[in-house]
């Protein structure tokens, strides 16, 4: 998936082909996590640290980290649950 998001960001990469994919995988995955890592630590410049910091940091990263999904032309399938 971090392949496909870096292939339609990256101009001259093509989501559709496998190798472009693959070559984009980890350093897209690996850059994403340690940009949110970092973000991480500028919570404590304005003091907020402990359970609050680590509360806006899931919100952030879990609400802004939804959207490259349909922007990598991926949708969501809707689930029937069984009762």
């Amino acid at each position: 998936m971090p392949g496909k998001v870096g292939a339609h960001l990256l101009p001259g990469a093509d989501p559709t082909m496998l190798g472009d994919v693959a070559r984009l995988n980890a350093p897209v995955h690996w850059g994403h996590g340690i940009a949110m890592g970092a973000l991480r630590d500028v919570f404590d410049v304005p003091g907020l640290s402990g359970p609050a910091a680590s509360a806006a940091h899931f919100a952030l990263v879990w609400g802004r980290g939804r959207r490259p999904v349909p922007s990598a032309g991926h949708r969501r399938r809707a689930v029937a649950l069984e009762r």
